[in-house]
């Protein structure tokens, strides 16, 4: 939905855009079906990529953040411009649980893409030694909530620190698709 506030009109509200639940998409070859989505994707990662700077990425070795990174590093190489991607590595020597079929270290995943996209760089951001419970006042006194999934916080901020001395301005995920 649009909002818009008037002094005059006052307070107007109307649809921006809806799901038309019985509109079916019909091409004749398959190929046309990875076309059209191809094209669709390129097109949604390049409106992500409009920045007052440098653009980077929370990139794990999954599908979901390797695809928009893949994507993101070709249309930034038409305009001369690299990805910054930004990958958590566990500590040295971490033997901690892993989910069955899940792995801890995404490093070789994200550096075999970097290497077939020459404009991204591929930064390993280490958190060593750091606990998620450090320094919550100072989380909760600027966001004002709570941390979701908060073993997560330490990678995260560690991540936002390193992008922020590379003066990225916008930082791509992938967000819970994989």
């Amino acid at each position: 939905h649009l909002l818009t506030v008037d002094p005059q009109r006052g307070i107007r509200i109307r649809p921006h855009w809806g799901i038309d639940p019985d509109k079916e998409i019909r091409f004749p070859r398959d190929d046309d079906y990875v076309a059209a989505f191809t094209e669709l994707f390129d097109r949604v990662v390049n409106d992500h990529l409009r920045s007052a700077g440098p653009v980077g990425m929370f990139m794990s070795g999954g599908l979901d953040s390797s695809s928009v990174a893949v994507t993101a590093a070709k249309l930034l190489s038409e305009q001369g411009e690299t990805l910054s991607a930004f990958t958590e590595v566990p500590r040295a020597g971490f033997d901690g649980p892993v989910l069955q079929g899940r792995y801890a270290d995404e490093t070789p995943f994200v550096h075999a893409i970097a290497q077939r996209c020459r404009n991204l760089e591929a930064t390993a951001v280490h958190t060593d030694g750091r606990h998620f419970l450090e320094d919550t006042e100072a989380l909760f006194e600027a966001s004002e909530t709570v941390f979701p999934n908060a073993s997560n916080r330490v990678w995260w901020e560690a991540i936002l620190q390193r992008a922020q001395q590379r003066g990225v301005c916008t930082l791509l995920t992938g967000d819970a698709g994989n």
